[in-house]
């Protein structure tokens, strides 16, 4: 999460885009950035588990990363426009790039 956020600060400063893709190691227990997660999870439990957690930068609840291909893209608000148009770019990159690397 540490890297998401220097790549955060590096596209506001830069101006530039970046997208990462990264599997977790060991797996681990996101939580969202507003979660009340000590409130809503047995952290004792949680811990009695061997279960790594980490706060994301991003918002929603729990999430169980495992056997996964995770990304995060950090890009200048203003180069993205609204938020569904930034969501639609995103996953249209995504979606382009999968299909140009089919074997």
């Amino acid at each position: 999460m540490s890297l998401d956020m220097s790549l955060h600060a590096r596209a506001a400063r830069t101006g530039r885009g970046y997208l990462r893709f990264y599997r977790w190691s060991p797996s681990c227990l996101s939580f969202g950035r507003h979660e009340p997660a000590l409130k809503r999870y047995d952290t004792d439990r949680i811990a009695s588990l061997g279960l790594d957690t980490v706060r994301r930068p991003t918002g929603g609840r729990a999430v169980w990363h495992a056997a996964e291909v995770t990304y995060s893209v950090a890009a200048p608000e203003a180069a993205m426009g609204s938020l569904p148009e930034a969501y639609q770019r995103i996953h249209l990159t995504i979606a382009s790039a999968l299909r140009s690397n089919r074997s």
